[in-house]
């Protein structure tokens, strides 16, 4: 094991802080100078003890108990350990503190399953070799368990005060370095391991979680306390299929996000489709289609037509609409826009299923010496990317969201929006209002997950994300936000 290095006045404090340690910890009262001396010390245990815990199994097991554990710790997704997965620093603890062997299934010899985990197995051969406090820091992770931690404060450089979304157990941890990147409301999958007044993070994800993933953990908490009056780190390693299982799921949609499926109005997949014909006349064509535009008079088409000096048509356009749409419950419906101009008729609309309906319209419906030409089909994709460049980063239209009257304008349309939102219902809050949600325990911490993430989102002018989710804390009665289980 490494030696403890002294440190200097003038030295670089070792709690992270970036300040002389003069400055820092030296003068420190002495509970913060003896808890700080113990995270230092703590610090130097873990630089060398998972490769000495690794040594011992390599030594004691061998290494495919490894392959043995990984498949099990990937939800039998993955046979072959792999050494440079994102989710090492949770698989590691897990298999040192956490994982035995199923008796039905494993490699390991029957005589030795009983040993696991291996931190019980290594501390009663290896134990009595081991200075206290290796000792005492291995049962003390032993004894704990991965759980879904939220950050209820952060202090950079520090640490963070954090809560078991699962167990409630709610305290402070010193982490120098997680606490400088992540964010109050983040949701992370760690151990919390406690020496004497030192709880620290001894296995934790690379990646956190935003509040909105929380529902989930809920259903899981509900489910747990079903069967168990309380949920302790024992009640949670008997669990730790299920808590893998979310986690997994939820850091896969997360780093390999999907693009939404994108319909219309009538559930049709979203393509951008442009119909054309040949027609012998602008005014037959007019008069063969204008019943397609429902709600419009003559007068009204015609209005923005053009005509030439005899007064025959030459263009106009015409909305395509339709009656009641069942799934949105409008009186009407737009289809498309019909372009007349000269000898071509060119309709745009935004299925393929639309195209198809009106050709078939067309088709019976245009003059004879009418003739079909083409379907030109876009993907949604192939649109955004001719609307990138043709919308270059600074263009009129973010000049136009920076002047104070449009500002003011999307301010109070926001503020209408959320106000109006209190009595929507909403899916994550399963089929409730915000208003009907607060009443219950879960839907009430449900609800302060949804609006941390609207202050985080920061929607609209600046600021206005914080004021909007405290004026509805204040609507609802939640005061403070609350993080009581």
């Amino acid at each position: 094991m490494a030696a403890a290095v002294k440190v200097g006045r003038n030295d670089p404090c070792p709690c992270g802080s970036g300040r002389k340690y003069k400055n820092c910890h030296l003068g420190a009262p002495a509970e913060i100078a003896s808890t700080h001396r113990l995270w230092r010390r703590q610090h130097e245990l873990n630089q060398w003890l998972p490769t000495e815990l690794l040594r011992f199994v390599k030594n004691r097991y061998g290494m495919d108990v490894l392959d043995e554990a990984w498949s099990e710790f990937t939800l039998y997704q993955e046979e072959a350990f792999d050494q440079d997965s994102m989710h090492l620093p949770v698989f590691m603890p897990w298999f040192f503190y956490e994982w035995d062997p199923d008796p039905a299934s494993t490699i390991v010899p029957s005589e030795q399953i009983d040993e696991f985990p291996v931190a019980s197995a290594y501390l009663k051969r290896r134990g009595r070799y081991e200075e206290p406090l290796t000792v005492r820091y291995l049962e003390a992770a032993r004894d704990a368990a991965f759980s879904f931690l939220e950050i209820l404060e952060v202090r950079p450089g520090a640490g963070f005060t954090m809560q078991d979304a699962l167990s409630g157990w709610r305290g402070n941890v010193t982490e120098k370095t997680a606490s400088r990147t992540l964010h109050q409301g983040d949701i992370l999958l760690a151990r919390v391991v406690g020496l004497d007044d030192l709880a620290v993070l001894d296995g934790c994800a690379s990646i956190a979680f935003p509040p909105l993933e929380k529902r989930q953990i809920i259903e899981l908490r509900n489910k747990i306390l079903k069967a168990n009056p309380v949920i302790t780190a024992s009640v949670l390693r008997d669990h730790r299929m299920e808590v893998l299982e979310i986690y997994h799921s939820t850091a896969e949609r997360l780093l390999n996000p999907k693009m939404p499926k994108l319909a219309n109005t009538d559930g049709d997949p979203l393509a951008f489709c442009r119909v054309t014909y040949e027609i012998p006349s602008p005014r037959a064509a007019f008069e063969s289609l204008r019943h397609l535009s429902l709600g419009h008079t003559e007068a009204e088409l015609l209005d923005d037509a053009t005509f030439d000096a005899a007064h025959e048509l030459l263009s106009v356009e015409l909305p395509w609409v339709k009656t009641a749409n069942a799934r949105m419950a409008w009186k009407n419906t737009s289809q498309g826009s019909i372009k007349i101009e000269g000898p071509r008729l060119i309709t745009q609309v935004n299925s393929e299923q639309r195209a198809k309906k009106f050709r078939k319209i067309a088709d019976k419906a245009l003059p004879a010496g009418s003739r079909y030409l083409s379907t030109v089909v876009e993907s949604v994709e192939a649109a955004l990317e001719d609307y990138q460049r043709e919308h270059p980063e600074g263009s009129v239209k973010d000049d136009l969201n920076d002047q104070p009257e449009v500002q003011a304008l999307l301010r109070q349309t926001l503020m209408d929006y959320y106000r109006s939102w209190l009595d929507i219902t909403i899916p994550s809050l399963n089929g409730q209002t915000p208003k009907q949600a607060v009443k219950t325990n879960d839907g009430r911490e449900m609800v302060e997950a949804l609006l941390l993430d609207l202050e985080r989102r920061e929607v609209g002018p600046a600021g206005l994300s914080r004021e909007i989710a405290a004026e509805l804390r204040a609507t609802l009665g939640l005061g403070q936000q609350t993080f009581q289980l």
